[in-house]
């Protein structure tokens, strides 16, 4: 009976993992991204800084930035609220959510001015927009992963793996995202990293003080009493 009750409940844990995840991807995308709230933040810094050679590269870095910043904010609070059935508080996953994305698109811009002074080169463009949203993908994945793993490293057994399971999520996520559309992106990012947060959430933590009492009470074996003969 024990069993079932665990099993039951990381099922439903992976649910409401993809539930946040959508929703905060769904709310990013829809109140932040698609409004003038994100142009606005792009023409205040050109305004701001400038919008010729160097200039507009430190405007266009401040505003990847600031865009991850805004875009990691929203996904970590909705996140938070299923990370915390596994570790205890969890506060430092918004940060480090919030950290993780900004530095994965300021990264990325970095290699686009670099490289390409921040334009896409001459060719097919739609080769060149796939190929950097991969790249992104990847670079994202990197930074995300590494930050929240540091949130979980101490008190997650395996934590390790879930750098890589970021990138990949990312990385699928992106090409359903190109070849199907968002929406099902959204639910591709939150099925897919749910299922590997599911799996280390089970696991259990290696201290138990940072383990969620959730956690404990699923996790803990029935007392005598109330097993069947």
């Amino acid at each position: 009976m024990s069993k079932v009750r665990t099993v039951i409940y990381w099922i439903g844990f992976w649910f409401l993992w993809v539930l946040v995840c959508v929703a905060g991807l769904l709310v990013d995308r829809v109140l932040f991204r698609g409004t003038f709230l994100a142009t606005g933040i792009v023409t205040t810094l050109e305004t701001w800084i400038g919008a010729e050679g160097w200039s507009l590269r430190v405007s266009e870095l401040l505003t990847a930035g600031i865009l991850g910043l805004i875009d990691g904010l929203l996904l970590g609070m909705f996140q938070w609220v299923a990370i915390r059935r596994i570790i205890k508080g969890a506060y430092g996953w918004i940060l480090a959510t919030t950290l993780g994305l900004s530095l994965g698109l300021m990264t990325l811009w970095s290699i686009m001015i670099l490289l390409v002074s921040g334009r896409i080169p001459v060719g097919n463009d739609m080769n060149w927009a796939f190929g950097i949203g991969l790249l992104d993908s990847v670079i994202s994945g990197i930074t995300l992963g590494f930050a929240q793993y540091l949130v979980m490293r101490r008190r997650v057994r395996k934590a390790e793996w879930w750098i890589l399971t970021i990138i990949v999520t990312m990385v699928v996520t992106w090409i359903v995202r190109w070849f199907v559309n968002p929406g099902a992106s959204f639910f591709a990012f939150g099925a897919i990293s749910g299922i590997v947060m599911a799996i280390l959430g089970a696991l259990g933590a290696e201290a138990s003080d940072d383990l969620s009492d959730e956690v404990r009470s699923v996790s803990a074996p029935m007392p005598a009493s109330q097993i069947e003969t």
